[in-house]
């Protein structure tokens, strides 16, 4: 699955005029307290992954844009979510193929996240928008969906755009990923953005 900055990244290429709403949904299915003992097969069950792949199929999303109120910002935002991890282990594997060390590029990934998270924040001129449209709608957010509850959107939230993590990059050599790098940030985003109006057209 991506990580919270590259499908803000996604969301925002997707509709740079969005509300708060809509990229607060474009995380939320990602928000759950991992405190939680059930964490693990909740991300599964509201990403549609309990498949024997361990994938979502595009059936189950479909039938998720069919049921969601395309009128409320929150959900159009989780369902560009889903879209996004639909596709993004298919273009993920082939890069972790091509590296020709599978494991060894899986066991980094976590690490990559976090540069290109970094580098994400610090370059790009829509993210102090984004996070000012987010925590404008904060104090009287109510989730639409069950799970993750309201609380814990928020309370992710409230740690993403906090200036202690603004603080905290300034840690960061600020180089890009190596892998996730600002060229495939570019072109996975630009392909997605394609497919999401293509798909959303025929519906």
């Amino acid at each position: 699955m991506a990580s919270t900055m590259i499908h803000l990244y996604l969301a925002n290429k997707i509709n740079p005029d969005g509300c708060g709403l809509y990229f607060m949904g474009s995380f939320a299915p990602d928000t759950f307290d991992n405190n939680r003992s059930d964490v693990r097969m909740a991300k599964i069950k509201n990403h549609f992954r309990d498949t024997p792949s361990g994938n979502a199929e595009e059936a189950e999303i479909i039938k998720f844009y069919s049921q969601i109120d395309k009128d409320n910002p929150f959900h159009v935002g989780y369902f560009v979510h889903l879209l996004c991890d639909l596709w993004w282990h298919i273009a993920i594997d082939k890069i972790a193929g091509d590296s020709g060390d599978r494991q060894g590029w899986y066991a980094n990934l976590k690490n990559e996240y976090r540069v290109s998270g970094i580098w994400i924040r610090r370059n790009m001129p829509w993210v102090d928008d984004v996070f000012r449209k987010m925590e404008s709608c904060m104090n009287d957010f109510q989730s639409p969906t069950p799970d993750p509850t309201s609380e814990e959107i928020i309370n992710y939230t409230k740690g993403l755009v906090s200036p202690s993590l603004r603080e905290s990059d300034k840690n960061s050599d600020g180089k890009p990923s190596t892998i996730l790098t600002p060229a495939f940030l570019e072109s996975y985003s630009n392909e997605i953005a394609k497919r999401y109006m293509l798909w959303v057209g025929n519906k």
